[in-house]
């Protein structure tokens, strides 16, 4: 028998909104639960256990929280031409990521409606990390559209550094390429922060966080199943 795709996903969905219900009810959040298996190696923990056996799912998965207001999961729908891949959750909810970087969301808090690279902006800059590590710079500036503003943003990249650092989430622990970059959404005087952890033969995205900023607040995507590269 044929198995729908289509069929298939909601399926999942409606498996990943369940185990969103409990995660959310539960006194503890995932972020503390994962905080402790770091630091004690709870595995015995059975809310861990329910987010990292995501995993095993057949699709690519990942969880987002953003502060103390929302959290959620999301699993991979497709990957569009250009790399674009679009995430799915409850309700709506909807992140696409491309060059390691969110694009657009609906459902946070606060959303991105648009972001593209400014022509010319290709730095041809590899950055030593380490280890035999290198790390091509990515583009210093961007044009980025926040559902909040009613005009585009200078994103103007102000440094970036990149080392080989161990990290545990809930879907891989070990060694991961970590990049950090400072960039100002102009003519906002505050710098913003942003992390990428990168897996260190694959570069397949493992966790991306967003530093809290006036104009937005804090993001971090922590995947469980990474997309593979394409």
């Amino acid at each position: 028998m044929t198995t729908d795709p289509a069929r298939q996903r909601r399926a999942v969905l409606r498996a990943l909104a369940i185990v969103a219900t409990a995660l959310l009810a539960a006194c503890n959040t995932v972020t503390t639960l994962v905080k402790e298996r770091m630091t004690e190696g709870d595995q015995g923990s059975p809310m861990v256990r329910a987010v990292t056996g995501l995993g095993d799912l057949p699709f690519a998965s990942a969880y987002v929280r953003s502060g103390d207001r929302f959290e959620g999961l999301v699993i991979l729908g497709s990957i569009d031409a250009g790399a674009v891949q679009n995430w799915y959750g409850r309700e709506g909810f909807m992140l696409q990521i491309k060059g390691d970087r969110l694009t657009y969301s609906r459902g946070l808090p606060v959303d991105v409606l648009e972001t593209y690279p400014a022509a010319l902006a290709f730095a041809e800059q590899e950055y030593d990390c380490g280890d035999g590590i290198r790390y091509a710079e990515p583009p210093a500036l961007f044009y980025t559209r926040l559902r909040n503003e009613t005009g585009f943003l200078a994103e103007l990249r102000q440094d970036l550094s990149c080392r080989i650092e161990p990290i545990v989430t809930p879907g891989y622990a070990g060694d991961a390429l970590r990049v950090d970059e400072s960039y100002l959404f102009l003519p906002h005087p505050q710098p913003q922060r942003r992390t990428r952890w990168l897996h260190p033969q694959t570069r397949q995205l493992l966790r991306l966080e967003y530093a809290e900023h006036p104009l937005a607040p804090e993001v971090t995507i922590s995947w469980l199943k990474p997309a593979a590269r394409r």
